[in-house]
């Protein structure tokens, strides 16, 4: 994307100039065949005109491709920050993690090993049907 504006940015530029250059060139030719001709001064100043709104628009188009490139750099520069930022607390993580396992006392290591997994639910502490029911009753389910 930034390598099209790259590209257009220049050619806004050279329309920008050449535009200028030709409404200066009418208006020069305008004051020169003054008087002279009615329907020549008409198209001279309509050629002159639009060179002027031909330049005004190459600026604005000009800006827009310079706001759309600033704002492409921010995103990518944000995109690399937080890429960053994951890639640290990940790298921090993975430390802790080891650092944890290391300094773990043998016996608990071992407790837990025995143990297992009792998932969310101790099964005497469970909820039954009803349980659910009635608490859903009460708030108005």
């Amino acid at each position: 994307m930034l390598d099209l504006i790259d590209v257009a940015q220049p050619a806004c530029h050279r329309f920008k100039t050449g535009s200028q250059a030709m409404a200066a060139d009418v208006e020069a030719i305008r004051k020169r065949a003054q008087g002279r001709a009615d329907k020549a001064d008409d198209v001279m100043a309509a050629a002159q005109m639009f060179s002027t709104e031909a330049a005004s628009f190459a600026d604005a188009q000009n800006a827009v491709l310079s706001d759309i490139m600033m704002t492409q750099d921010f995103q990518d520069l944000s995109g690399r920050v937080i890429k960053k930022v994951i890639s640290i607390i990940s790298h921090t993580e993975q430390q802790l993690l080891s650092l944890l396992m290391h300094s773990t006392p043998e016996h608990l290591c071992m407790e837990r090993a025995q143990v297992g997994l009792a998932g969310p639910q101790v099964p005497d502490q469970a909820l039954q049907q009803d349980d659910v029911d009635s608490m859903l009753a009460s708030l108005g389910f």
